[in-house]
């Protein structure tokens, strides 16, 4: 697996002139990893009606950062006889493709075109915009949960920073704590904060996904505190 090759620089916009038709050759679906974050797991979790801890430990690799690829092959391990076998609930890179976005520190979103396979079926023919092509492929909510959790990241890192100075070991985590080392497990982390404020945990995803992101805050702000 490695970078994917661009065909033009990270030079568009929202208003520029796109077109994109899958061939559903599934090309796309090899030699490459496809990150994910905790919305798109627990997304994948929903469609396949598994917890967001068996979705890490069953279909990812580096701790729930990547799609895990098929034995033996470079395929993704959800490519199937049929096409991808979570459609539906595929990830954000999926659904862009064969457009690579980059959310800059200040906010400022562009979009690539990635170079295709030489026997990619994709037909880039026909009138339209990036935009048009971002909300045929249903990716609104996607790209607000990759903000949100882009976001976080930087509230992560720089609490890390702040406490990197202090003296007492960062929580240790184990099925019923919130720690930064299972931050990823949605499912295990709203569990446990709704068990310690007597609340019931959402069935929906999206009001899953923001008491995870108030319960990984929570304990940034704790680890900060404890540093000063």
């Amino acid at each position: 697996m490695q970078h994917l090759p661009l065909r033009t620089g990270y030079s568009l916009q929202r208003s520029s002139p796109f077109a994109y038709r899958c061939g559903a050759c599934s090309r796309c679906c090899h030699g490459k990893a496809i990150p994910v974050n905790p919305y798109e797991i627990a997304r994948i979790g929903e469609y396949l009606r598994l917890t967001t801890g068996e979705v890490i430990s069953r279909h990812t690799d580096l701790g729930g950062g990547i799609l895990m690829q098929g034995d033996g092959t470079a395929a993704c391990q959800f490519l199937d006889p049929h096409g991808c076998a979570i459609h539906p609930a595929r990830p954000l890179a999926c659904r862009l493709y064969p457009l690579g976005r980059h959310l800059s520190p200040d906010r400022v979103e562009r979009f690539a075109e990635v170079q295709p396979d030489p026997l990619c079926q994709g037909d880039w023919n026909g009138s339209g915009t990036v935009d048009d092509y971002l909300r045929s492929q249903d990716t609104a909510r996607y790209i607000d949960a990759s903000d949100r959790y882009f976001a976080l990241l930087g509230r992560m890192m720089a609490a890390l920073q702040r406490s990197q100075n202090d003296p007492a070991p960062l929580p240790t985590p184990d099925r019923d704590t919130i720690g930064l080392d299972n931050w990823l497990d949605v499912d295990a982390v709203v569990q446990r904060w709704c068990s310690d404020a007597g609340r019931d945990v959402p069935a929906g995803v999206e009001e899953r996904i923001s008491l995870h992101i108030e319960a990984i805050d929570s304990l940034l702000e704790r680890l900060v505190a404890g540093a000063r």
